[in-house]
């Protein structure tokens, strides 16, 4: 008997407040140098978070279906530490710091064997087809509301 992965099972776990998923390097997230090209850190984020909100019931497509909204990236603020290379595993950590009435600010810290190879501070905002910016339901904000982190505010 073989088994089959539940394709609509979400990928990775919540560990506290902190959504923990991992995925492998391949040889097409690489660049000629043979590490991680800058870009594809991007890639491994958008999967974390996709990731994380299945987790939560409010995955992008069911946004979609049942509000008409889209997620899109407002900024993105990223710091490379060291290299992840082929084959290495990379240990994406996502943290969700706040939420705004169209904003969600999170931080995802990427790692190989617990040492940071990037760091990112990401702000999404949900829009309607019309491109217009949208408020997230009350259903998104409750079903995220447990797994809030805010920023301390140092003084």
């Amino acid at each position: 008997m073989s088994e089959h992965a539940d394709p609509h099972k979400p990928l990775g776990f919540f560990d506290d407040k902190t959504f923990v998923m991992h995925t492998r390097v391949y040889f097409h997230d690489t660049d000629a140098a043979g590490i991680v090209y800058h870009g594809t850190y991007l890639h491994f984020a958008e999967r974390a978070r996709t990731e994380m909100l299945r987790h939560l019931k409010v995955d992008p497509d069911w946004l979609w279906q049942e509000h008409r909204l889209r997620f899109v990236i407002v900024s993105a603020d990223m710091k490379f530490q060291s290299p992840a290379v082929h084959d290495d595993v990379v240990t994406i950590r996502t943290q969700y710091l706040k939420t705004t009435a169209a904003r969600m600010v999170l931080d995802q810290q990427m790692s190989v064997n617990d040492k940071v190879c990037t760091s990112l501070r990401i702000t999404v905002s949900q829009i309607r087809e019309n491109g217009r910016p949208a408020r997230l339901p009350q259903q998104v904000i409750d079903a995220m509301a447990p797994y809030l982190q805010p920023e301390e505010i140092d003084e």
